[in-house]
């Protein structure tokens, strides 16, 4: 049975959940699931990924999507948690809860810059994702959970260095978080919202505000 970190399912601290570019809300039904089943009102939200350009102007459009109480975390995979940053920077302090990014590029991807000719599939927004040194702070503390999956031969197709999920290095993804809030697991980008681990380690940093050392050890397995 699974243990029950709130009274009432959907009736805890609400969680947004944000995809990724050119993805949907469907994309986190597991996770969404998982925080419902642990008490947590899990709030999926969709936005435009291809009709606006940098994050903070997809982040204007979600402002108004947001509940106008409570206290609010959120969860952002890829360019979602790049959102998350910019959203949870509007809110009052005392509604500002955790945020966990996932696989997010926090110093831009190589793969951005090589798939710009596809610009009008994906968006103007590919031009804020390709890479630069300066991660956006934060008012908040962030969990970062990295995917380090990706086989050699991938990487060499696609210029990313060092471990990476196939679209995000580890280096990115963790550039945002302090040390002892940074997790890399075996996991690809794509698949990373539907990862059991993953979703685990989300669930404990939402309700704790930290990790679980030895789970951390056992890679959440």
């Amino acid at each position: 049975m699974p243990v029950r970190h709130f009274p009432r399912v959907g009736h805890g601290p609400t969680v947004i959940l944000l995809h990724g570019l050119g993805r949907t809300p469907v994309s986190f039904w597991r996770m969404h699931l998982a925080l419902r089943r642990d008490g947590f009102h899990s709030l999926p939200i969709g936005y435009p990924t291809r009709r606006r350009g940098p994050p903070h102007q997809l982040a204007s459009v979600l402002v108004e999507k947001l509940p106008r109480r409570g206290r609010l975390h959120f969860v952002g995979h890829s360019l979602g948690g790049l959102l998350a940053l910019h959203l949870v920077a509007t809110l009052p302090d005392s509604r500002r809860g955790r945020v966990v990014q996932l696989g997010t590029p926090n110093l831009g991807s190589e793969m951005a810059k090589r798939v710009r000719p596809l610009e009008p599939l994906f968006g103007p927004v590919l031009e804020a994702l390709e890479p630069h040194n300066s991660p956006l702070s934060s008012p908040v503390e962030i969990l970062s959970i990295a995917g380090s999956a990706a086989p050699e031969a991938l990487s060499r197709v696609t210029g990313l260095k060092g471990p990476n999920d196939g679209v995000v290095s580890v280096e990115s993804a963790h550039a945002a978080a302090r040390p002892e809030n940074r997790l890399t697991l075996p996991v690809m980008h794509t698949l990373m919202t539907m990862d059991s681990r993953v979703i685990d380690a989300t669930i404990d940093f939402l309700v704790h505000g930290k990790l679980d050392p030895k789970r951390v050890a056992e890679g959440y397995d």
